[in-house]
């Protein structure tokens, strides 16, 4: 009886470990502290770039899933991909570019996590300053590419939120 209680007690703590191991963990580093309030703006224009060759579907995929996080949260009027070649002005620009990306899959991200390195750059259109600039690592956990993707977009948009 000692031996199974024993080894239900491993099981478990192994069980707690594995399941936090794959939890999404975004890190986010402030470079440049958020100098003004998001809510002083009211359109906001986003542009995403890659220094990682081979990452165009990773590029649209970020610039989809930020727009998409941003809106829910409900903080601008107006959200403007640069994909779409905008004609309106926006007040705020918002500039993602992926510095590192690991890719995986279903079956790699068993054996090699994805993992993205992304920075984030606030800038006001009327001065011509940044406002912040972050980066956003997410490492860890059993995701996709499009997974990890999404778990920035998200942390991209509660950041804003936070600021509001």
């Amino acid at each position: 009886m000692k031996h199974f209680r024993k080894l239900i007690g491993t099981v478990l703590i192994l069980s707690i470990l594995f399941l936090t191991a794959c939890l999404p963990k975004v890190n986010v580093r402030t470079i440049t502290p958020m100098t003004a309030k998001i809510s002083n703006y009211e359109t906001i224009l986003i542009y995403v770039s890659t220094l990682v060759p081979d990452s165009t579907e990773q590029v649209s995929q970020l610039e989809a899933y930020i727009i998409k996080y941003i809106d829910q949260k409900g903080i601008f009027k107006n959200i403007v991909p640069y994909s779409k070649e905008p004609t309106e002005s926006t007040d705020l620009r918002l500039y993602a570019k992926i510095l590192e990306l690991r890719k995986g899959g279903f079956v790699t991200a068993a054996f090699t996590y994805p993992y993205m390195r992304l920075e984030v750059i606030l800038i006001d259109v009327k001065t011509g300053k940044n406002i912040g600039v972050f980066e956003f690592l997410r490492t860890s956990g059993q995701r996709t590419t499009e997974g990890i993707i999404m778990d920035v977009s998200e942390r991209i948009a509660k950041l804003m939120a936070e600021n509001y």
